[in-house]
């Protein structure tokens, strides 16, 4: 395959990208993005590579393949500050980097994502397949912030080994982050068309409970599953509350 860059977007991540960059020191070239960090985020990042970029934030797909076009090899690894490349999945990637060369585009593996002192193996949080691993002049950044995918014209083959997210830091950041999603979710169907309906509001948030509890095992989580799935219908609750405010101000 050849050498291997990594990319990665960042803003005031002092307590946890260390963990990152340590995970991937052994790819060629390191390049970050960072949005305006006012805490040692930038500090940490200079131990591990020269290649840092600063940029105001633009979204999550737009800043996310700004980082990959700064790259200089054709194969990157994309990552956020909050992800940790686990061992197992290190050598399944140095495994392919270092195999004969095949006709694959790009990579997925799981993501394990911890929450509240646990890993989370249900409630929709895993296996979380992701194609990170990829060939960038095959790859487009697609979908809609706040969750873009990345997508390649060709053949994906398949990794062992999972990608460590270290998600929420608590529950405040948690509520937090979910209000920006749902603003930025809200935004982006109102661009598009998506006009407010009040079954949405209505009917949508409970049967996202329900689905993240009980359809997709939230429960076998114990009290984390529990709070993960109130706040998936708490999201969609807000998404669609914002969706109408945004209606209302068009009028």
């Amino acid at each position: 395959m050849g050498p291997l860059s990594v990319a990665i977007v960042c803003q005031d991540e002092e307590d946890r990208i260390e963990d990152c960059l340590e995970s991937v020191s052994f790819a060629d070239e390191i390049v970050v993005v960072d949005s305006g960090s006012t805490d040692r985020t930038l500090e940490i990042v200079q131990r591990y590579t020269d290649r840092v970029f600063h940029r105001e934030w633009q979204g999550w797909k737009d800043q996310k393949k700004w980082a990959a076009d700064r790259c200089v090899n054709e194969w990157v690894l994309t990552l956020d500050a909050d992800e940790v490349v686990s061992p197992e999945l290190k050598e399944s990637i140095l495994h392919v980097l270092k195999g004969p060369r095949e006709e694959v585009d790009g990579y997925t593996f799981a993501r394990r994502t911890y929450y509240q002192g646990r890993w989370i193996k249900h409630a929709g949080w895993y296996p979380d397949k992701k194609l990170r691993l990829y060939k960038k002049s095959r790859a487009v950044f697609a979908g809609e912030d706040p969750h873009e995918v990345i997508e390649v014209s060709g053949k994906t083959g398949h990794l062992n080994g999972d990608l460590w997210h270290y998600t929420y830091r608590d529950f405040r950041h948690h509520a937090r982050q979910l209000e920006r999603y749902a603003a930025v979710n809200a935004e982006a169907k109102h661009k598009k068309g998506v006009r407010f309906k009040v079954s949405d509001l209505v009917l949508r948030p409970p049967f996202t409970f329900l689905k993240t509890y009980v359809l997709k095992l939230g429960f076998l989580d114990g009290l984390p599953g529990f709070v993960i799935s109130v706040m998936n219908g708490h999201y969609t609750f807000m998404k669609y509350a914002r969706l109408r405010e945004l209606d209302r101000e068009k009028r």
